[in-house]
């Protein structure tokens, strides 16, 4: 996966959003990428850019956004890399 290419960093891979809940019907394929220090977006994208997939990319110990993070639980298959599902990467606010 060009992905791991780009960034050894990489902690966990997950897919979420319709390619989950409905892939025959899903347009493209949501990831969340969760790496210990990012790099430069634009490799995200290159990356993947041979496949129809749009891609979040967080640090770990960086907050998420909480509507974002309900949203991709609620939505999330089992991490493609890793055991874990963001939330153990992420500190909640406060």
């Amino acid at each position: 996966m060009k992905l791991l290419e780009y960034d050894l960093g990489i902690v966990e891979i997950v897919q979420f959003g319709s390619s989950v809940y409905a892939p025959r019907h899903a347009r493209d394929m949501d990831l969340l990428v969760v790496t210990g220090k990012m790099k430069e977006y634009s490799g995200y994208l290159d990356a993947v850019a041979d496949f129809d997939v749009d891609v979040l990319v967080f640090e770990v110990g960086k907050i998420l956004g909480e509507n974002l993070l309900r949203g991709v639980a609620r939505l999330v298959q089992a991490p493609l890399r890793g055991w874990q599902v963001p939330p153990r990467v992420c500190k909640t606010p406060g």
